[in-house]
Parts: C-alpha cells; structure tokens; sequence
C-alpha cells in the first residue's frame, strides 16, 4: 500500500529523519514525557497487536520484510499474550459442556478414597 504526500506538500524535499527526530524529542520533552520515535513505533506496533490487528498488517505498516516472521520475532511475548486472550475469549462463548446421564459428580469437599 503506498501512502501519498498530502498536495501541500507535492514537489517539495521530504523531510530530514533527524530533523523529525529533533522535532518529537523537543516536543516530547516540553509535555515532559521521557521517549523516542524508536519507542514510539514499538508502542504502536504493541497497541496494534493487543487490538487483534493481523501480524502481517502490523508488519506492512513497520516495514518488516517476510510477512510478518522479523515482527513475530520482535513482539512475540506480546502475540503469545493476545492468542492467549483470543482463546479465553472463544471458550466464554461456548456452549457449556451437556452433561452425560449416569454421570457422576464428585463433591469437592468430600474425602477422597484411598487408592488400592
């Protein structure tokens, strides 16, 4: 997907990186905030994934190369934790479990027999 400049900004030199890095640090700075561009794109990249946004869009959008395998890499703590989330998720709208006739159900606080 390429982004377009907006029109005020056709034919005109893009931007130094270090200057837009001086820009956000000062700004930064003055709100008294303690960050940097790098931590802003790996907080991005987390929100994103904690929103369930598909691991290969994240990694478009970084520019990770691979479909994704540098940004699993990268955020793999933060995947495995939201898989864990979607799992939860699905098994509390599951149908609960029918119950099998015959079954019999154990009380907890009843003492346990002893094993032969």
């Amino acid at each position: 997907m390429a982004m377009s400049s907006p029109p005020e900004r056709v034919g005109r030199t893009p931007p130094v990186p270090a200057s837009i890095s001086q820009r956000y640090e000062r700004m930064a700075t003055s709100l008294g905030i303690r960050t940097t561009l790098h931590k802003l794109r790996h907080y991005s990249a987390t929100e994103l994934n904690a929103a369930g946004v598909d691991v290969r869009a994240i990694a478009r959008r970084l520019g990770h190369g691979g479909g994704g395998a540098t940004t699993l890499r990268v955020y793999a703590a933060w995947v495995s934790e939201a898989d864990q989330r979607a799992a939860k998720s699905l098994a509390g709208r599951m149908p609960p479990r029918p119950r099998r006739q015959g079954a019999i159900e154990l009380d907890a606080s009843a003492p346990t027999p002893p094993s032969a």
